[in-house]
């Protein structure tokens, strides 16, 4: 989805942790489907005044250059003439919110961080509807339910979504080493995959299932960005490093994550276990201590990451607390460097 960071400027460090970007990320999203409520585009009720308020809200308007009225009609062409390759793209949780709607007389509920994200991109592509008065619940009219199955019946659509999956799967590992990633490439990359299976996407589906999977933004030069979720200011971080991220080579990528998620996971594990004895109620050791390592990657100072634990913790800092903090803090890579590097 277009990347939303806090509703004002964040005024401490505990303001720009995942938790809290995260939070606050769901209650706007929330407020958005809502806002979608009423009859669906196939549904008998829905006008030209509905469909147009429902145009507004889609990915099509964000691609649309020339402002004009648009038809119940020819919202529904759209919708149908696109929905097997968008479909092909939707990646594992909307695939299997898909499904559940399917055998559920098109209703489901979203239970799922993911799932919401997933049933969101649902809304925006003018497919479903929130279900009033049912909290996280999503459906789709009859008439997709066979476009669904047309879908499913294709002999290498399972092929074809993990094509999808595996370029999704990539672009996260990358946005975890380098915290931004120009979403050109990313697009190339499906639009290549999908050309080696002869299977037609467009590059408007692409960016539309990017802004399902990822947080997104523009950067100074006007480029569609993806950002990790807890870049706190991906416009200032962009503008910084002014670079599109690591240039992917999968097998270097690969190697590249690994070995640092094996360096960090020991600096984590330290960091947790000093937290568990003194954490809050109702606060997470663990995460706590994944919040403080994603700021330090993104260059924030120590005393920034110790204002994160003192407010989550019951008691003074404790010596187990520091040594585990400094450790992090000195070892983490910093995004600021890994963003800069080519991998071949």
């Amino acid at each position: 989805m277009s990347f939303t960071g806090l509703h004002t400027r964040p005024v401490s460090w505990e303001d720009r942790t995942l938790t809290c970007l995260t939070e606050d990320r769901m209650n706007r999203m929330e407020e958005e489907i809502a806002g979608f409520t009423g009859p669906a585009l196939f549904d008998s009720a829905c006008k030209n005044t509905e469909a147009e308020k429902m145009w507004e809200r889609s990915f099509r308007a964000e691609e649309e250059h020339e402002k004009r009225l648009h038809t119940v009609k020819e919202m529904r062409n759209y919708a149908f003439d696109n929905f097997s390759a968008e479909g092909i793209l939707l990646g594992k949780a909307g695939d299997d919110l898909c499904q559940r709607m399917l055998h559920r007389a098109g209703y489901a509920v979203m239970k799922t961080d993911d799932e919401f994200y997933a049933g969101y991109g649902m809304m925006k592509r003018l497919w479903a509807v929130p279900v009033e008065n049912v909290d996280g619940g999503i459906r789709i009219p009859r008439e997709l339910w066979l476009a669904i199955i047309f879908m499913n019946s294709e002999p290498n659509a399972k092929a074809y979504k993990n094509r999808a999956q595996k370029v999704y799967d990539t672009a996260a590992n990358t946005l975890y080493l380098s915290g931004v990633l120009n979403a050109k490439v990313v697009v190339e990359d499906l639009l290549y995959q999908f050309r080696k299976a002869s299977f037609e996407v467009t590059e408007e589906m692409c960016r539309t299932a990017l802004k399902c999977h990822f947080q997104t933004f523009h950067n100074h030069r006007g480029e569609l960005m993806l950002a990790h979720d807890a870049l706190y200011d991906p416009w200032e971080f962009a503008r910084r490093v002014d670079r599109g991220g690591l240039n992917m080579d999968p097998k270097a990528l690969s190697k590249l994550y690994k070995s640092i998620i094996k360096m960090e996971d020991p600096l984590l594990e330290a960091l947790t276990r000093a937290l568990e004895s003194v954490i809050r109620p109702g606060m997470s050791a663990s995460e706590t201590a994944e919040d403080v390592l994603l700021l330090a990657k993104q260059s924030a100072p120590i005393e920034g990451l110790r204002e994160v634990i003192n407010r989550r913790i019951v008691c003074l800092s404790t010596k187990e607390i520091d040594e585990a903090l400094t450790e992090l803090y000195e070892k983490v890579p910093r995004w600021d460097n890994l963003s800069m590097l080519t991998l071949q």
